[in-house]
């Protein structure tokens, strides 16, 4: 177990409990239980704080117990060894254990807390009620001049949705271990359940095959987890409560498999690993039954690696223009009555189907993959609408909502907050067809996104998602969210270090406006360019997040603006680098004052042919001495901003 991290959260709870007013203390939960009954008394924490454990025994409880005591410690709290006596104690009884049993969509995580002036008790049916409810006792434990306490309080909790998810993508940017089992750590903190790894796509193939190893040798570029690997970070999550359901996108996003086996691709080879994004050519032949042998053998090494119930074959963006093109293919369509490239592709599902089943697991895939024909026990992954989902329930198959979760995507807070998976069309399902519909994901695709930004890029969005999929619909106040929100991923405002280290350069501050913590702080702006304060509309939204050392400007649109302030010792002419980069199009943007004056005219963005290679543009700028509050406004989208820095010119 990593105490540093552990002992990080746990500075974060310090800070929160050390500052949140006690008149709010009941209700600083995230997300918000099913059913509380608030008292006005107290549970006095005094001396060593243990744990009385009854029931069921079982790894998951005993691990959680053990993350509790460190939290606790780690705040400066005593904390007790396990006693039989309930007195004084957290009091813990789980009905029965699964000991051994695989994590499903099935099981139960509710639980009671009940706490009163003299005892602490926390019963749950299962496991992983006790897991939950011991995450509800951390975010509770309060400090008031320096004496300790729980409020009084009966907790009658459980989710709202089973399948309540977050899914990263590790083969556009890599993600080293730490980072996942920090985001793991975080997701069980907002009792998030299930994991979703994507694991493959045309920039990487990320996991260790004994059976095929060129997929990481020729298609990975060193950066892959080991089978061993895959086992812990299992085994992490499971500790957590949390479900690990991988991804491997076929028959479509297979740059990188084909670049390792291209005897399996749709149009003659070589290929190699892709470095841009977008929709690729390279797709699996459906045709050819090598396909499915290898997929066969693949798939059944890959269950031995992962447990659960669930494989997510991808299906999403395939591009049909590989089959269109190939005259073998294509015969084969008319020698099996499939009628174009849509119907190939549900052959192709069935097929895939099968051999999951022969390994024991059932088939996820996003909803691309919605056609006549697809095997019933197959589950859809609604992204493109909510129309999907609703059809997936109505012909009787589970379906999971991610449209309107799109974390890479600038929406807001508010926005994924009020997007529930029973709204829209699922509101006319029966309620039989409701049932199907599990939870939702939150996505957080990484073409722009490298380890080092992921946190503010997931959090804390991704956490009013947890809520909206844990919490009873009624619970919709934004207002009350954004205040929980804000003690939880507290407002930082940093000084940022200019590019390349220039000992001449006047470094600025990017300066927070928001709760969406993006990076080294960011001043939210509509398009007439007013500060409309606190708020995290879409209108509004410029993303921004830490990145090699500066920070990282991406989905802004014409008119908006970043707020950058600089301290001028002396009235000149200073030189204003900007380091930026651009896969497609390129871009344009201008410096303003604080009076709305263009300093330096159109700055140009040239394509620099990657989101990874940057260039500096430069401009010539007259700056007064004092403090300046300066405006980047774009002009043309297209581009992403590093970082930037003022240089007296000589």
């Amino acid at each position: 177990m990593n105490l540093s991290r552990v002992t990080s959260a746990a500075i974060c709870l310090a800070a929160f409990v050390l500052h949140a007013a006690p008149t709010l203390a009941q209700t600083n939960l995230l997300p918000l239980p099913s059913k509380a009954e608030w008292n006005t008394g107290r549970f006095k924490i005094e001396g060593k704080f243990g744990v009385a454990f009854h029931g069921a025994r079982d790894p998951r409880i005993t691990a959680a117990i053990t993350r509790w005591r460190l939290s606790q410690a780690a705040i400066g709290l005593g904390v007790g060894p396990n006693r039989r006596d309930k007195n004084r104690s957290l009091d813990i009884d789980c009905y029965a254990a699964v000991r051994g049993q695989t994590q499903s969509v099935k099981d139960d995580e509710s639980y009671t807390l009940s706490v009163d002036e003299h005892n602490v008790y926390l019963e749950a049916p299962g496991p992983l009620g006790i897991v939950r409810g011991l995450e509800t006792v951390r975010q509770l434990t309060q400090v008031e001049n320096g004496q300790f306490y729980l409020p009084t309080v009966e907790i009658h909790d459980k989710p709202r949705f089973a399948w309540r998810g977050l899914m990263i993508d590790v083969s556009r940017h890599w993600m080293p271990v730490e980072t996942i089992e920090r985001t793991l750590d975080k997701m069980a903190s907002v009792k998030l359940n299930v994991f979703h790894w994507h694991l493959s796509d045309d920039q990487g193939f990320r996991v260790e095959s004994k059976v095929f190893p060129k997929l990481t040798q020729m298609g990975s570029e060193g950066k892959f987890y080991t089978q061993q690997q895959i086992k812990a970070i299992v085994a992490y999550a499971r500790d957590r409560g949390i479900r690990v359901v991988p991804e491997f996108d076929i028959p479509g996003h297979t740059t990188a498999l084909l670049t390792a086996y291209p005897e399996l691709a749709s149009a003659p080879g070589p290929y190699s690993i892709a470095h841009n994004w977008g929709i690729h050519t390279a797709t699996l032949d459906p045709t050819n039954e090598r396909v499915y042998a290898f997929l066969d053998k693949f798939f059944g090494e890959m269950a031995r690696l992962f447990p659960d119930q669930y494989v997510h074959i991808g299906g999403d963006e395939v591009n049909g223009t590989q089959w269109s093109g190939n005259a073998k293919i294509q015969e084969f369509l008319k020698s099996h009555g499939l009628a174009d490239n849509n119907a190939l592709q549900a052959y192709f599902n069935g097929r895939v189907s099968d051999i999951l089943k022969k390994h024991g697991k059932s088939m996820i895939g996003w909803d691309e993959i919605l056609a006549p024909g697809l095997p019933p026990s197959t589950a859809v992954q609604s992204w493109r609408g909510k129309d999907a989902l609703a059809a997936a329930a109505r012909e009787g198959r589970f379906a999971i909502l991610s449209h309107g979760y799109y974390l890479d995507n600038p929406i807001s807070v508010s926005e994924m907050y009020a997007n529930d998976p029973a709204a829209g069309p699922a509101a006319t399902l029966s309620a039989s067809e409701q049932a199907l519909i599990l939870g939702g994901e939150a996505c957080m695709w990484t073409e722009r996104v490298t380890p080092a930004a992921l946190d503010a890029r997931v959090w804390p969005r991704a956490a009013a998602v947890a809520e909206r999929l844990w919490s009873p619909a009624a619970i919709s106040d934004t207002d009350d969210l954004a205040r929980r929100l804000k003690i939880w991923f507290p407002l930082r405002t940093e000084t940022q270090a200019p590019y390349g280290g220039a000992a001449a350069a006047i470094p600025g501050t990017i300066q927070i406006e928001d709760y969406d913590r993006g990076g080294e702080g960011v001043s939210y702006h509509d398009f007439d360019g007013v500060n409309t304060g606190e708020g995290y509309r879409e209108e509004e939204m410029v993303d921004v997040e830490p990145f090699d050392g500066g920070f990282d400007v991406g989905y802004t649109r014409p008119g908006q603006w970043l707020k950058y302030t600089v301290q001028v010792q002396n009235t000149g002419t200073y030189d204003l680098g900007v380091r930026v980069s651009s896969a497609e199009g390129g871009g344009s943007f201008h410096l303003e004052d604080e009076t709305g004056q263009n300093l330096t005219g159109s700055m140009n963005v040239t394509v620099t042919g990657s989101w990874d290679i940057y260039t500096v543009v430069h401009a010539s700028v007259k700056l007064r001495q004092g403090q300046r509050v300066l405006k980047l406004v774009e002009d043309t989208g297209g581009y992403n901003l590093d970082s930037m820095a003022f240089t007296a010119e000589k």
